[in-house]
């Protein structure tokens, strides 16, 4: 079971998620970081958790066009040794391509809140290819976020798959455990990575108990409901 702690980034500063409701996101307080400056936030969770892949949603430029790349690669520049994953609101190569003038490696993950198409998803794949992306099925509430054909073509999603539950997201409510069946039952030789509201350890083992691969976390990490012995592997 991989475990991915995220970080959300407004104003190049990391923010605590609550429930997708974005206009509401103030600074995160954390006793794992003086300050909600990025960099110090990854160094006070290195502190206590091993970890070799980081999730950064770039959240400027998913909602307003406005990237914050600079501060996402000076992340990169001090963490070389981590693996980015990172939601821009990527829809096109191109976008993929110019996200910090391509001055750093990175995971692109493509958010279907702001994918256009099924023909967009298409051209990625084969652009990229189905193992240099992530996907990430966006949900609040009962809806889907993004065209309602992706959501029905498993043969065309990539090898690694998040499904992004926003309004578990900070809510301390758990997985959305049904969401995360269903879609698995779709596709089950692929990876799926659950995102929003893993509480604990617990949450953790039923997770993978269930095929889950992998969890993004970020609130039960800042409240040490993760025991540094559960270890995420380098």
């Amino acid at each position: 079971m991989k475990l991915i702690p995220v970080i959300d980034l407004m104003g190049d500063t990391v923010v605590a998620a609550d429930r997708g409701q974005r206009d509401s996101y103030v600074p995160l307080q954390t006793p794992l970081s003086r300050t909600a400056e990025p960099c110090e936030v990854v160094r006070g969770l290195r502190a206590h958790y091993e970890f070799d892949t980081l999730y950064i949603a770039d959240l400027d430029a998913i909602t307003k066009g406005r990237s914050q790349a600079s501060s996402v690669k000076r992340v990169h520049e001090e963490f070389q040794d981590l693996v980015l994953w990172i939601d821009a609101g990527f829809a096109a190569p191109p976008q993929i391509e110019s996200y910090g003038e391509g001055s750093f490696r990175f995971t692109p993950v493509i958010g279907t809140e702001t994918l256009p198409d099924l023909e967009s998803l298409a051209c990625l794949n084969t652009a990229l290819g189905a193992d240099h992306f992530v996907l990430s099925l966006d949900h609040k509430e009962q809806a889907s976020l993004g065209p309602a054909s992706v959501f029905s073509a498993p043969q065309i999603w990539p090898q690694r798959n998040i499904v992004m539950s926003l309004s578990h997201v900070g809510a301390n409510a758990g997985p959305d455990f049904e969401r995360l069946n269903h879609f698995r039952s779709l596709a089950p030789s692929r990876e799926w990575f659950a995102a929003g509201g893993v509480r604990n350890s617990d949450d953790i083992e039923i997770l993978e108990a269930a095929g889950i691969s992998g969890a993004l976390l970020a609130s039960a990490l800042h409240a040490k409901k993760i025991a540094p012995e559960k270890k995420m592997p380098r």
